[in-house]
């Protein structure tokens, strides 16, 4: 997931900063030696994660190049991970068994914890385009939040016609869940 991101802001980046990523850590260095270097703002490169590169002056721009590439990287990162849940609850004869309802509320957990519950947006949830048992998922699994989450009392109006078309009871699944 996140090397497609990288091969993509790389390319962006080729000639003006080499770019490294490992465990979340950005590395950067230039190999344009012409460069004027920075005096007392030099920054080593072991502040990027390189302790190889330790020493290394930091050319004007490259920091700020860098920490937009982070950023870059990390929000779209963040937006692939906040749409994960999604895969499953609109997966609508996906696999319902334990491990897949499991994912999807670490995903919809992972996402709030990224976005807050704003991040999730249930509003496009219709009843004939959901998998009915992720969907009970999402909703107890945001019960907590339902005032913060956009369209989570019009999804808990869908559910009872998604969980008919799946033969399922929508008065014993949805105990609990009330707007």
């Amino acid at each position: 997931m996140e090397e497609d991101i990288m091969n993509d802001l790389r390319s962006s980046l080729a000639g003006f900063v080499d770019v490294s990523v490992g465990s979340q850590n950005v590395s950067t260095h230039t190999s344009r030696a012409s460069l004027p270097r920075l005096g007392h703002e030099s920054v080593s490169a072991q502040n990027w994660g390189r302790p190889d590169l330790d020493n290394t002056a930091v050319y004007p721009g490259q920091a700020a190049s860098a920490q937009v590439f982070q950023a870059r990287v990390q929000e779209s990162a963040a937006l692939k991970s906040a749409s994960k849940w999604k895969q499953h609850l609109f997966s609508i004869h996906g696999s319902t068994d334990v491990d897949s309802i499991s994912e999807t509320v670490e995903y919809v957990f992972e996402a709030m914890t990224q976005h807050g519950p704003t991040g999730l947006d249930l509003r496009g949830v219709a009843s004939n385009s959901v998998n009915a048992e992720h969907l009970v998922a999402v909703l107890r699994a945001t019960a907590a939040n339902r005032d913060a989450v956009p369209g989570w009392a019009h999804a808990l109006g869908e559910a009872p016609a998604a969980l008919r078309r799946f033969g399922l009871d929508p008065d014993e699944v949805l105990v609990g869940l009330t707007v």
